[in-house]
């Protein structure tokens, strides 16, 4: 109806949000075993290859609900993952279900009906920014795990044994009102990791010295 397209299986959405631009994500899976077309309107989506969409800080494309796809990235920081949405879960009346494996990273099993505190609509930006990704997602691409495994097999071939953070090494945390709690600037920090991002304006400002930091 419209020039509409009717699909027999339930398609949904599947999306990437990241504070940090991860550069080009492959999604592999029913739909995109194809050649790809970079030229409009694909650029490259056809066959499972996501730009970065810096409005709302995210990558994402659709998939078949009920089936396995794995996505590569470079993982810089943290990625969290969204599936579907709860609303149509309730409509059809039936969970949607969706296993993604991730390519140096942490594979996830993701429901219609997740939670989505981490979401505003700015994505991750705006009222969002100040949750803590971990407490709140069901399915986190820890990216600092991939950089560590990469530095440990680096350290492997190099002998150096030494880890090199991924933010900024000097800062300083910009509270408009010092909070009671300790913090620090810790280099190591990254969007979404416990503690991190203390201040609301720097990722390397980290909360620190007591319980859960």
């Amino acid at each position: 109806w419209d020039s509409g397209l009717g699909c027999a299986r339930p398609v949904r959405r599947l999306n990437f949000w990241s504070n940090v631009e991860q550069g080009n994500l492959t999604l592999t899976g029913p739909g995109y075993g194809v050649e790809a077309q970079f030229s409009s309107p694909s650029f490259g989506l056809n066959a499972g290859i996501m730009s970065f969409e810096p409005m709302h800080q995210g990558y994402g494309l659709p998939v078949l609900a009920g089936e396995n796809y794995t996505v590569k990235g470079s993982w810089k920081g943290d990625v969290v993952v969204e599936f579907s949405d709860k609303q149509v879960g309730e409509y059809f009346g039936e969970e949607d279900v969706l296993n993604l494996t991730v390519v140096n990273g942490t594979s996830c099993t993701l429901l219609s009906n997740d939670t989505r505190l981490y979401l505003s609509p700015s994505g991750t930006r705006g009222q969002a920014e100040t949750v803590q990704l971990e407490e709140t997602s069901k399915c986190m691409i820890h990216g600092k795990v991939a950089v560590l495994e990469q530095l440990i097999e680096e350290d492997e071939v190099s002998g150096i044994g030494e880890q090199v953070p991924t933010g900024r090494i000097n800062g300083t945390c910009e509270f408009p009102n010092p909070p009671a709690v300790t913090f620090e600037w810790n280099p190591f920090c990254f969007f979404g990791g416990l503690g991190c991002f203390a201040d609301g304006m720097n990722i390397e400002c980290s909360f620190c010295g007591v319980h859960p930091f």
